[in-house]
């Protein structure tokens, strides 16, 4: 489904490889990039600054697994900073946000993938259009099988105490 309100839309979204090559298939760890352009309208003026989320779902089971946008913060102190960003940009005539996500740390899979355009205002969900669950993406295994869909960046550490 798609939702519009209206003054921006979203001309075309792409999964990219590490070489900004068009993939359908990305292995877990490998690096992608989700770019989404977009065209604005003439008439559409706006304070804000242009935004993009995400959220991928599990197929068939259509479980969230994530949401992440440019909206809101990683942590609360980052707000301090927030219209510093250099991702954080007024619309162009035509432009694109993408998300690159370095290694990918889902596993073996399909998932859904939403896409909107919004403000960038903390917390903000008014969206000018977004896309639900619209695109498919297909992970496949690069290591030992589970049934889990996520597989966070690991630090280990074994050592010996001394007695």
């Amino acid at each position: 489904e798609v939702y519009q309100r209206g003054g921006i839309a979203v001309t075309n979204v792409e999964f990219l490889n590490k070489d900004d090559e068009p993939i359908d298939v990305a292995r877990t760890f490998d690096d992608i990039t989700l770019r989404v352009w977009y065209e604005k309208d003439d008439a559409f003026e706006e304070e804000q600054t242009l935004g993009l989320a995400i959220g991928i779902h599990k197929a068939p089971e259509m479980t969230l697994i994530n949401q992440f946008s440019t909206v809101n913060v990683k942590r609360d102190e980052d707000l301090l900073s927030y219209g510093g960003e250099s991702f954080r940009k007024k619309a162009f005539k035509k432009g694109y946000i993408e998300a690159r996500i370095s290694p990918l740390q889902l596993l073996e899979g399909e998932y859904l993938v939403s896409f909107g355009l919004l403000p960038n205002i903390p917390s903000g969900t008014e969206f000018y259009e977004y896309h639900h669950q619209r695109y498919r993406l297909v992970v496949q295994r690069a290591g030992y099988p589970s049934p889990a869909v996520f597989y966070p960046m690991v630090s280990w550490k074994h050592a010996a105490t001394s007695t």
